[in-house]
């Protein structure tokens, strides 16, 4: 007991010698994976835990980031490549405002049960875990969740007030590294973001641009999603728009990728129209599946989160722009606002395409009149040569 005692304190003294090289690293933001990766290691050595999990948080998007950093070893580490579920235990206890401790791991009422999925195991029962002690990342000046650090035993583990401490501390410096992270890429991120956003308010006119002769609906349809598609970053996205045949509601334009299966796009259409159409509204899902929204569904069999935004005439929804991404909560209310803006500029672009149509359909038959009349004029042609020009 003696001698765990010491190994403990050294390993402490060295977690203490190395945090300053971490508190030097957080000024480096751009490196925050490499930052964390090292505090969970500091953790791991520090109380000598079995496996560390460090999982960051976005409140508003109510998304957690995946895969999450790890240390030490797992018996299913593939498990952390999926995507987090909408009944996953880490949605409950993201709203913890302390540390816990657990001692007896399998008993607690959060990580060793799921009650919608009894046949699912969890971290604790997959992994094997003992005890577990589980320390919110918080913000210091908001006190905004942005992260979970879980310290994990094999073997029943109960900590002392030292180390807690000393992983209290450690979860502090955490949280500081990833709000300074979010700080410098929300500077990027934001001046990045306004340059694409003017980009693609200006696409619908690019496509006109292009020579209305020339342009479709189609074209601006088309130029219309792709930017909405990488502005805010969705996995696929598409346009549905009445067909020229069938009037039903089908897939004129996309973008992106669809790593699932495609469902049937004429019955989701006519869902997905009929919804916006009854509302005259936009909605956001942050998980689809579990919606209550009637005629709301995925057109990839893979999607969690959906945008639906109606591109409107007056009261008339003319089609619905669909944007989706496997990731739930993944769009944000800014996402939605410059979607609807996007869906202003493709009908004002619309509009201007179909008055172009309306006025080259009327002028040309005044063309043929005006050719034909200053060939009339022209003293090389014969009467007969004249008639058969008015016939």
């Amino acid at each position: 007991f003696h001698l765990r005692s010491v190994d403990r304190l050294r390993a402490q003294l060295w977690s203490v010698s190395r945090l300053q090289v971490v508190l030097q690293s957080v000024t480096a933001p751009f490196l925050v994976d490499q930052v964390l990766t090292s505090i969970a290691e500091l953790v791991q050595y520090s109380v000598d835990a079995d496996s560390v999990v460090l999982y960051q948080y976005f409140e508003d998007a109510r998304r957690f980031a995946t895969p999450p950093i790890t240390r030490g070893y797992f018996l299913e580490p593939a498990a952390f490549k999926q995507q987090i579920r909408g009944d996953s235990a880490l949605w409950a206890l993201i709203k913890k405002s302390s540390i816990e401790t657990c001692v007896d791991a399998p008993s607690h009422p959060v990580l060793a049960a799921n009650p919608s999925a009894p046949t699912s195991k969890r971290f604790v029962a997959r992994e094997k875990i003992r005890s577990v002690t589980i320390l919110p990342l918080k913000s210091p000046v908001t006190s905004e969740a942005i992260g979970l650090l879980f310290v994990n035993f094999r073997q029943q583990r109960e900590l002392d007030i030292a180390e807690v401490s000393a992983l209290g501390a450690l979860a502090s410096t955490a949280a500081l590294a990833i709000l300074a992270a979010r700080a410098h890429d929300e500077v990027l991120r934001g001046e990045s973001r306004h340059t694409r956003e003017l980009r693609a308010f200006a696409a619908p006119d690019r496509a006109l641009m292009s020579g209305p002769e020339r342009a479709s609906s189609s074209d601006v349809l088309q130029m219309l999603i792709a930017e909405a598609v990488e502005v805010v970053d969705a996995r696929f996205g598409a346009v549905f728009w009445p067909g020229l045949a069938s009037g039903k509601y089908v897939i004129r334009a996309s973008a992106g990728t669809v790593p699932g299966r495609l469902r049937n796009d004429d019955a989701i259409g006519a869902s997905v129209v009929s919804t916006c159409s009854t509302a005259k509204r936009s909605f956001r899902v942050a998980d689809i599946a579990a919606s209550k929204i009637p005629g709301l569904t995925a057109i990839d069999a893979n999607t969690a989160s959906q945008l639906s935004v109606p591109i409107m005439d007056g009261p008339h929804v003319l089609g619905v722009i669909v944007l989706e991404h496997p990731d739930f909560a993944k769009f944000s209310e800014q996402d939605q606002t410059f979607i609807e803006v996007l869906a202003m500029q493709a009908t004002v672009a619309l509009q201007t395409l179909d008055l172009y149509n309306l006025l080259a359909w009327r002028v040309k038959p005044l063309r043929t009149l005006t050719l034909v009349a200053t060939r009339i004029h022209e003293p090389d042609y014969d009467l007969e040569t004249t008639l058969r020009m008015l016939l």
